[in-house]
């Protein structure tokens, strides 16, 4: 249980940043289709919109170590900033995920130690797992390739297994799985001119328009549909802050295609939802492909060039109307059957939710103590539905639920 406390943290802190990065990726889809048509310029815009993608680890670091540092914040925003830039350089990889766990880390460092021993301390950790993931990326790299192998020749279900690794992959920030099917050829291969063109994509740059199409790219616009469906049923379980950097993130990443923000935000929600998620995609896949729905992409598959590259407008939006219902309605049995956020940003469970209305609600309870929370207003609390004391603003309760309620905040 105390993993959702964590999850509550990593919720609250990294809101400001989801609004950020969701708007840095909607401007670098925006600058990716910009370069096609922009003749001479369209290296150097290509490589703007590169720098945008990179940055946003470094918003998802920078913005939970000024959320939770009571001091020094800046200061520590700084070494963490120089960390991630040095794990960066010395692994090879700007990964989201992984920003958010070291920010954490780092966190708890800063609060162990001295300043000037945090600080050290947190740049040697950069250092040692960069190092580590730079030695163990190869390997890594060989069971990505592994897999893809499997997924290639399994036939019918080929499309399926490919919608569910790559949203797991997607969800850790990890796009290396997805480059084999784009530009390898597990995603198909063609002759052009005497010469093997390889990856789903660089194929349908040279015309390809076949059934590999549906199988590794069309699935793609039904995900978008399904996500739009979360984002309805989201919206009407959420609030505040978290409401709106929900709203940002679903929106943009709608329409720049990029995922990688979406299943983070899941992740964090409620890992039940992207579980319920990931078999969706999966079957978007599926689908896509049954029905050859043959709408490729060449970015990230955004709404934009959605309708630049639409084939099969009607299988296509009667399709993601299917699988928008069915976003909505997997949510919203998700959330009834084990919840999700409550006011404030806080995870409370569907077992609790009565138990903490009685307090006044998670935005009424301050902090718990043992068996007495210290709460806002006593006049919040219901007498009738607990059994408890009130002095003050502190109430002592008679109750197995406070312990197990502690966990979560």
């Amino acid at each position: 249980m105390r993993a959702y406390f964590y999850f509550n943290k990593a919720v609250n802190s990294s809101l400001v940043a989801f609004i950020f990065s969701s708007v840095f990726l909607f401007l670098a889809e925006i600058l990716n289709l910009i370069s096609t048509k922009a003749g001479s310029l369209e290296f150097q815009i290509s490589e703007l919109s590169s720098l945008l993608i990179s940055r946003v680890p470094y918003i998802f670091s920078y913005f939970i170590t000024i959320s939770l540092s009571k001091e020094d914040r800046y200061y520590r925003a700084f070494v963490m900033i120089v960390s991630l830039l040095i794990f960066s350089s010395l692994s090879g990889t700007n990964n989201i995920l992984l920003s958010i766990i070291i920010s954490f880390s780092a966190n708890y460092i800063f609060n162990k130690f001295e300043r000037i021993i945090a600080y050290i301390s947190v740049i040697i950790f950069a250092v040692i797992l960069g190092l580590i993931l730079f030695y163990i990326s190869d390997y890594f790299y060989e069971l990505l390739m592994l897999l893809a192998s499997v997924i290639e020749k399994s036939g019918h279900l080929s499309p399926f297994l490919y919608g569910v690794f790559s949203s797991i992959f997607n969800s850790a920030s990890i796009s290396s799985f997805d480059e084999l099917f784009y530009f390898r050829s597990y995603g198909g291969s063609l002759i052009v001119n005497n010469e093997i063109v390889t990856g789903i994509k660089d194929m349908v740059q040279n015309g390809y328009t076949g059934k590999l199409v549906s199988s590794y790219l069309s699935g793609h616009y039904f995900q978008l549909f399904t996500l739009t469906g979360t984002a309805l049923a989201l919206g009407e379980e959420l609030k505040g802050s978290q409401r709106l950097a929900m709203i940002f993130t679903f929106i943009f990443a709608v329409l720049s295609g990029d995922l990688r923000l979406c299943l983070i935000f899941l992740f964090l929600e409620s890992h039940y939802l992207l579980f319920s998620m990931i078999l969706l995609f999966g079957g978007c896949y599926l689908v896509s492909n049954i029905l050859d729905i043959a709408s490729p992409f060449i970015y990230n598959g955004g709404a934009v060039e959605m309708l630049f590259n639409i084939n099969n407008p009607v299988y296509l939006l009667c399709g993601g109307i299917v699988f928008t219902a069915i976003g909505f309605f997997v949510t919203k049995f998700v959330s009834l059957k084990f919840g999700l956020s409550d006011s404030f940003n806080i995870y409370i469970p569907t077992r609790l939710k009565t138990f903490v209305e009685a307090l006044g609600g998670a935005v009424n309870i301050v902090k718990i103590e043992e068996n007495t929370a210290q709460i806002r207003n006593p006049k919040l609390v219901n007498t009738f539905e607990i059994d408890c004391n009130i002095k003050e603003n502190k109430v002592k309760i008679n109750d197995e639920r406070i312990y197990e309620l502690k966990e979560y905040l």
